[in-house]
């Protein structure tokens, strides 16, 4: 079937609603697709009308397996909702592109659902491979919406500075939307995904390198590694950095150790790369679970 579709299968997943597609023309009454990945699912909905025959999708547990059938899902969100899911799914986090911490998929696709100007912004993310300054502002409100739906804030940045003085500092960073640089990058990773999925259906996409697209190269023993490109600024200020970043040279400890003494963790910013005062694996536990995008159930339920 390889060389039929003439597809170079080099990401597996991408490529499964093209196999599909083939095998329904070859006169396939119906086909199954087998698999526990959502990005797989999202695509099924979004392309299930292209395929030319009922499709379904095998997912669960050895012990509780289950068949979803991809027609009647769509056939409940309509196809304009269907098309858009892509753009939602790659903005709100998959396995190519971070999530928003505490920001479920539901919520997501409930304000999709209901607002005309949001499904629209998400039928575009990804239709072409850069986007413009007011596509990005449409993203920036929309992203809003998903923080504070009754705060009249349109821009990220504000919104992070009236959440925090709502309440009078005492919250933790992951609960703030990103910074506009930040989400910048976001959106282009987002969108180069998108873009992807968009092109599922292609036998040979033209699809440009990600560096430039929310990634870029770095040099580690004289090897090119492709890595998140998160912010072109920095976190802070130089004057905030030098107050919340210790110079320990050996050990951080009390009294000497700025953070400590702050009640604050050490950081990336910090001189020591690793010491005891580093957030452990079980403080990240919470925000790794609400990030597991490996099973389709977690995510969507219709």
């Amino acid at each position: 079937m390889t060389s039929a579709t003439g597809s170079h299968l080099w990401e597996v997943r991408r490529r499964l609603l093209l196999h599909a597609a083939y095998a329904a023309r070859e006169g396939y009454t119906a086909v199954v697709i087998c698999s526990e990945d959502t990005d797989v699912f999202i695509m099924g909905v979004a392309f299930h009308d292209k395929i030319g025959a009922p499709l379904f999708q095998k997912c669960g547990t050895r012990t509780r397996r289950r068949i979803v059938d991809i027609r009647k899902v769509a056939a409940t969100l309509g196809i304009e909702v269907c098309r858009a899911i892509i753009g939602m799914h790659a903005y709100t986090g998959c396995d190519t592109v971070s999530a928003f911490a505490g920001k479920r998929k539901p919520s997501a696709l409930k304000l999709l659902t209901t607002n005309r100007e949001i499904k629209d912004t998400f039928l575009e993310l990804g239709q072409e491979w850069d986007f413009s300054s007011e596509f990005m502002d449409r993203l920036e409100a929309l992203t809003c919406l998903l923080y504070s739906a009754q705060s009249p804030s349109t821009t990220v940045n504000d919104l992070r500075y009236h959440m925090f003085c709502a309440k009078k500092g005492e919250i933790e960073s992951h609960q703030l939307p990103p910074c506009r640089d930040c989400l910048v990058k976001h959106a282009q990773r987002a969108n180069y995904q998108a873009g992807i999925w968009r092109r599922c259906l292609e036998q040979d996409p033209q699809v440009p390198i990600p560096v430039g697209r929310g990634w870029k190269i770095e040099m580690e023993e004289g090897v090119q590694l492709l890595v998140v490109d998160w912010m072109d600024g920095q976190p802070a200020p130089e004057a905030i950095l030098d107050l919340l970043a210790c110079k320990c040279s050996r050990k951080c400890a009390l009294p000497k150790c700025v953070c400590m003494a702050n009640k604050l963790k050490c950081t990336d910013m910090c001189s020591l790369s690793d010491c005891e005062n580093r957030p452990s694996m079980s403080d990240n536990e919470e925000s790794a679970d609400e990030n597991d995008d490996d099973e389709l159930e977690s995510d969507y339920e219709f």
